[in-house]
């Protein structure tokens, strides 16, 4: 990952709204699928 990205940028993106991590009040360690990883990547690059 080139630069960290923070929640709100996860939030934002329509493409990872719909995580499972987004809807839970607290913040734990989950699975994510790739294509999910692949855009949270992708967002760390811009």
């Amino acid at each position: 990952m080139k630069k960290p990205i923070n929640l709100e940028q996860i939030k934002n993106n329509h493409k990872l709204s719909k995580l499972a991590f987004i809807k839970q009040r607290k913040l734990f360690v989950m699975p994510i699928l790739k294509k999910e990883w692949n855009e949270i990547i992708k967002i760390s690059e811009n």
